[in-house]
């Protein structure tokens, strides 16, 4: 179980001080609000201890049950995402023919809920458990024009842009990028890198020499990286 709740205030300067309208500004709101929103993204029986049936049962194997290899972990805590946001509005001239909209948003995820890879001497394929916190920033802004408007009939024209930015904030002590997911052919992954954002793409590379030419061994087959390097960012700007 987990709460949720919500606050927010909305203050109207032009109507709590009515000097303030004049020729140019027409009116003026400010809104803030602060969230708590709760998730527990995960099945009612996650958490049991249950055995499940071996790849290829019951041909080829010798035993009806084996140990999960994707297990859940029973420490496991719902994760929180706690959010505030501030905006402002500004209406210009008579019947606010032009207007600016302008938000900011800040989302912060603790405790944050998903599943990992894991080596494969620890005998699991992946677990899911609570791991680092989450943070994500939002920038809104709006413009609108309104060229006619009568008692009958109106026109906007409106302009909108936002971005977003995730970054990883913290990961678990003493690790600094965990794997959510990845592929064998070809290398590549998909990572949580604290301090970076997210999600991040990492895989194998060619080698290049210091002209930045591909090094190529003996039947002229590209070498590559035997390690996985940054390729890029998951999500567009």
């Amino acid at each position: 179980g987990y709460w949720y709740y919500s606050s927010g205030l909305n203050f109207i300067p032009t109507n709590a001080f009515p000097s303030l309208k004049n020729n140019f500004l027409n009116s003026s709101k400010l809104s803030i609000s602060y969230t708590l929103v709760g998730n527990a993204p995960i099945s009612p029986y996650a958490v049991d201890q249950i055995g499940v049936f071996p790849t290829g049962y019951p041909f080829g194997t010798n035993s009806a049950y084996i140990a999960s290899v994707t297990p859940t972990s029973e420490n496991i805590k719902p994760e929180k995402i706690y959010t505030k946001e501030a905006s402002i509005y500004l209406g210009f001239f008579n019947q606010d023919r032009l207007t600016i909209n302008a938000s900011y948003s800040n989302s912060n995820t603790k405790d944050l809920v998903t599943r990992v890879t894991a080596s494969s001497a620890s005998g699991l394929s992946s677990l899911q458990n609570n791991f680092g916190r989450f943070v994500n920033n939002s920038y809104e802004i709006e413009l609108g024009v309104t060229p006619f408007k009568t008692n009958d009939f109106e026109w906007n024209i409106k302009s909108y842009y936002a971005t977003t930015e995730s970054k990883v904030a913290e990961l678990p002590e003493g690790i600094n990028e965990i794997n959510l997911q990845s592929f064998s052919t070809p290398a590549i992954g998909i990572f949580a890198v604290k301090g970076e954002k997210y999600p991040i793409i990492k895989g194998t590379k060619y080698q290049r020499d210091d002209q930045g030419r591909i090094i190529v061994d003996a039947n002229g087959n590209p070498l590559t990286t035997s390690t996985l390097e940054f390729l890029g960012y998951a999500n567009p700007n």
